[in-house]
């Protein structure tokens, strides 16, 4: 049982060095400047994508009132010709 704890362990002490804090403070410097980094492009992307949705609504929105106008016209031909015929009729 005790072999088995003795295993278990590192074989070398890991010391506590300046040029590992050095190497540590570093590391953190590198994460923390990756994800300010991160999120500025994902600031980024989030208006482009904001842009574009609400290009892509108003060119529906468009597409959608052309169609209604049509149809609007339509309806008002189609009526103005039925009160032609029922008048001749």
């Amino acid at each position: 049982m005790f072999l088995l704890f003795l295993a278990d362990r590192p074989k070398i002490q890991r010391l506590v060095t300046p040029m590992r804090l050095q190497r540590r403070r570093h590391l953190h410097s590198l994460k923390r400047r990756k994800l300010d980094h991160q999120k500025e492009q994902k600031a980024e992307y989030d208006a482009l994508m904001q842009k574009r949705v609400a290009e892509k609504k108003a060119k529906v929105a468009a597409i959608k009132a052309s169609h209604h106008k049509y149809a609007f016209s339509v309806r008002i031909s189609r009526l103005d010709y039925l009160s032609r015929v029922s008048r001749t009729a």
